[in-house]
């Protein structure tokens, strides 16, 4: 991240690297998010979140990082018992299935 700086109470520019030779622009605005750009092949001309903005929200708060990392590991902590569980409850039901059943 290049020449990050705060423009005003919630709002930040940056210059991000990206995968192109030349840094994105971005600028977040977190009170008025739609007022946010990056001008990345995904971003420019919409009204989407990409990579280059998240990653300059925390390089402004870099508080958030583990909080928000934590969010993720417990959201796919969830997701591998839910997965866990359904396989479990699959093979119960193909184990009580008879063999004329089951073709």
């Amino acid at each position: 991240m290049k020449n990050f700086r705060s423009v005003g109470d919630g709002a930040f520019d940056a210059e991000v690297e990206g995968t192109a030779n030349l840094p994105y622009t971005v600028h977040v605005d977190t009170m008025h998010v739609r007022q946010s750009y990056c001008d990345c092949p995904y971003a420019a001309g919409t009204r989407r979140i990409c990579k280059h903005m998240v990653a300059t929200v925390f390089a402004a708060y870099p508080q958030q990082i583990d909080a928000f990392k934590w969010e993720v590991e417990q959201e796919d902590l969830a997701c591998q018992r839910e997965e866990a569980a359904h396989r479990a409850e699959l093979v119960r039901y193909v184990n009580s299935l008879k063999k004329d059943e089951l073709r």
